[in-house]
């Protein structure tokens, strides 16, 4: 059997963040799942949404922004407040993973 951690841990953190992924490999995961997303400069960003809003102190369309307006948005808890955590990067991502599981993409875009 394999124990896949959706969107990073989903449930146990902030889906889809560093934290949440750093969570989620305590548990020792066959595989981490996250979606990823092209930024306008091209930059690949680990997030479900195609847009910003619901997850951030921000709003936008990732494939309309830069990855430096991306990063200055915020992770949202699950109050609402603002953490200081910002949408990582699919290299982040891997550099924590660091070969402790395997990675599923799922790689979303807009038609």
């Amino acid at each position: 059997m394999k124990v896949i951690a959706h969107r990073g841990g989903a449930g146990i953190g902030h889906e889809n963040t560093l934290s949440c992924i750093a969570e989620g490999l305590k548990h020792n995961p066959s595989m981490i799942e996250i979606d990823v997303h092209l930024t306008r400069d091209r930059e690949v960003v680990v997030c479900h949404d195609p847009f910003i809003d619901r997850t951030t102190d921000s709003k936008g369309v990732i494939s309309e922004m830069t990855l430096e307006e991306i990063k200055a948005a915020h992770i949202k808890d699950a109050s609402g407040n603002s953490t200081e955590e910002s949408i990582p990067t699919l290299r982040e991502v891997i550099e924590l993973i660091d070969g402790r599981a395997a990675i599923l993409l799922e790689i979303k875009r807009e038609d």
